[in-house]
């Protein structure tokens, strides 16, 4: 299972309540804690603003005008509850025991860098690895590291699913024919 930002948090919470569906948890800027100091006034703040300008989850400017489909802001209602379920789920994570695979950037500004040390430290499981970007922002799949972000899953996929065994030995044979060839 794969989750990105608030589908992070979805899947943390899956993992933790129906571990029996899946195999191997990969989180994306899981949206566990938020970068902004103001998101904890939110359940407060919702009752004054009905929305709230969204952050920058971009790095580069041109990434953000040709990808951004981000809304331009967001009911603070509707976070009020992201927030309220981030805070029910960090207090689950000790029950949380698959195999785990977090990617996550240290420019985030959307979703805290913080995550990409809380979950491990606080999750049952043994098996787990944290991936660390530097110039991305939350929008890692579609923003300056977009083409590692993604070679980097794909290679965590290819390697629990048995895949990298598999493409090294095509590669392998594809280079002995190549040889006898010649």
């Amino acid at each position: 299972m794969c989750g990105h930002s608030m589908g992070g948090l979805v899947s943390l919470d899956l993992g933790i309540k129906r571990p029996e569906l899946i195999d191997d948890v990969i989180l994306l800027a899981p949206a566990l804690k938020f970068a902004d100091p103001m998101s904890a006034l939110t359940p407060v703040l919702s009752k004054v603003f009905k929305y709230w300008d969204s952050p920058n989850a971009y790095a580069d400017d041109f990434c953000k005008e040709q990808n951004n489909r981000n809304y331009p802001f967001f009911a603070t209602e509707s976070f009020a509850s992201l927030f309220h379920a981030a805070g029910d789920v960090e207090k689950r994570l000790k029950k949380f025991n698959l195999p785990l695979f977090i990617v996550q950037s240290k420019n985030d500004t959307v979703v805290s860098p913080r995550v990409g040390r809380i979950i491990p430290q606080k999750i049952k499981s043994t098996d787990k690895k944290v991936v660390w970007f530097k110039k991305s922002g939350h929008e890692m799949l579609l923003d300056l590291e977009a083409d590692k972000v993604l070679e980097t899953i794909d290679s965590h996929i290819a390697e629990v699913t048995g895949l990298e065994k598999s493409r090294k030995a095509s590669a392998k044979t594809e280079k002995k024919k190549a040889s006898a060839k010649k």
